[in-house]
């Protein structure tokens, strides 16, 4: 059975105030893309959009863990066992094996009567998002279930969480706990996240309230990344003189040329990226002149901000250097993406913005690896989203505020930092830089999907919109076009060697 909305206009229900429900039986792809629209909707409505990202995570952790206590009741049922009796024998044969998509079990919860909703309601300005589902809960669950959420409550870091026992086969394992932290972490009220019994159902409830003490903890998260961001190394001298140069519009090809060769070390730098498999030439550069001609100005530029960060990193942060090299791939794409689409103008800069996207992450693991650790563990079959989500959480400082704060304090324009920014979340840039923003989160988009991270039905809207790829065939008709570029050049660079 599709997912069925229960609302003729969803929309104007909204606007309206009226209280109306998302239903389905598995939590597919058609689900879940329904899901993500009235979700966009009814935050626009509540001004709560810059939430989104946040709630997501939550939900559908609430999601799961409501198709779960249903396929658990349908197991009990084929297995022959009654739920309140013998709870602890079928524990023992019940393991999330069972619950593969393509499993006999979750093929039969489609035809069975076994439900999940959403319910959306506005009542009296307050915003409420109910996660339902059309089992009861048992005792020994709730029991379980509000002893998770309590101590979770009172974690002052996902660290805490990692000490403690967890029964994952009761759906009330981390997955909770990091849900109920996340809720609070982003400043809603902790008391409002509530399970309960009502009839012969289970619901979660989320109020959309905000806590009178979160303008404290973001002060506090703020703190911390400004010490991180203090102990970022400074940007390389010659590096800097190299890009203040190249904003000289009548600087002569020689001077720059000459500038370069005296540091040999810059010299080899740039002409290793200007060969890279992220920047885009057609031939082999073998020298500063022959770049500069090759590629401009605006172009060696950028390789002057590249080749500095890569110093840095392999100075101070070699040990995550995969992170900057998996970069380079991302920023081939933006800068194709830009010239693809007739957006030239913004190719550079979106290169530059798609190759220090990860420079945040760097310097988080360099702070905090035990944790990052453990978080890549549990986070493994995440959405790329929800991973984001979860480690800003865990972690305490936002990678991608971080990234931000890091190229400002190199002195980096406004347009970059911002990029660098939101290039995870594009409904919270300003209409000024949406070409710069929406091209480098597409760029992230594809990346993300060619490992697992990212599906079209959960791409941003306006993003697709803006693009013209709203139609899932355009769509990876472009991602197959940056594959096959991507791949020849790869080629290319190894042909030259």
């Amino acid at each position: 059975m599709k997912a069925l909305i229960s609302a003729e206009d969803y929309t104007l229900a909204i606007t309206e105030g009226k209280l109306f429900y998302l239903e389905f039986q598995v939590f597919d792809a058609d689900a879940e893309a329904c899901f993500l629209r009235i979700l966009r909707r009814f935050l626009s409505h509540a001004d709560l959009l810059y939430s989104r990202d946040v709630l997501i995570t939550i939900l559908k952790e609430l999601i799961n863990n409501a198709v779960k206590a249903n396929a658990k009741r349908l197991f009990f049922q084929r297995m022959n066992l009654d739920i309140r009796k013998d709870y602890n024998e079928g524990m023992t044969s019940f393991s999330s094996s069972v619950l593969r998509p393509d499993g006999d079990l979750m093929l039969a919860m489609q035809s069975s009567d076994y439900k999940v909703r959403i319910y959306f309601e506005n009542r009296n300005s307050d915003y409420i998002i109910s996660v339902w589902n059309n089992t009861p809960i048992v005792p020994e669950e709730i029991e379980r279930i509000n002893s998770r959420i309590e101590k979770a409550r009172h974690y002052s870091n996902i660290s805490e969480a990692f000490g403690d026992t967890l029964d994952d086969s009761e759906g009330a394992g981390l997955g909770l706990i990091m849900a109920s932290m996340v809720f609070r972490n982003a400043g809603f009220d902790a008391s409002k996240f509530i399970v309960h019994r009502k009839d012969n159902s289970t619901v979660f409830s989320l109020a959309l309230t905000r806590r009178t003490d979160s303008a404290e903890i973001r002060g506090k998260i703020a703190q911390e990344i400004n010490n991180a961001v203090d102990n970022i190394p400074a940007f390389p001298e010659n590096s800097r003189l190299l890009i203040d140069m190249c904003k000289n519009p009548d600087i002569a090809i020689k001077h720059i040329s000459d500038f370069v060769k005296r540091d040999p070390g810059l010299s080899a730098s740039i002409l290793k990226l200007a060969n890279s498999a992220g920047y885009i030439t057609s031939k082999k550069i073998s020298s500063i002149e022959e770049a500069s001609v090759l590629i401009g100005l605006n172009g060696i530029q950028s390789i002057a901000m590249a080749s500095g960060v890569d110093e840095i990193v392999n100075n101070h942060f070699k040990e995550f250097k995969y992170l900057w090299m998996e970069s380079y791939k991302k920023a081939f794409y933006a800068y194709k993406i830009a010239i693809q689409l007739k957006n030239a103008k913004i190719a550079e800069k979106a290169y530059l913005a798609a190759l220090l996207s990860k420079i945040g992450r760097i310097l988080l693991l360099s702070i905090k690896k035990e944790t990052a650790q453990k978080l890549a563990e549990i986070t493994r079959n995440k959405t790329q989203t929800e991973v984001d989500i979860l480690e800003e959480i865990a972690l305490g400082i936002s990678i991608s505020t971080l990234g931000s704060l890091i190229v400002k304090r190199w002195h980096f324009d406004d347009d970059l930092s911002e990029a660098i920014e939101y290039h995870r979340k594009p409904h919270m840039v300003n209409e000024k830089n949406k070409s710069l923003n929406y091209t480098v989160y597409l760029a992230h988009v594809f990346c993300e999907a060619e490992i697992g991270k990212y599906r079209f039905e959960i791409v941003d809207e306006d993003v697709l919109s803006y693009f013209n790829l709203a139609d899932a065939n355009n769509f990876k008709k472009l991602h197959d076009i940056l594959i096959d570029a991507y791949n020849t050049q790869m080629k290319n660079i190894e042909n030259l060697k």
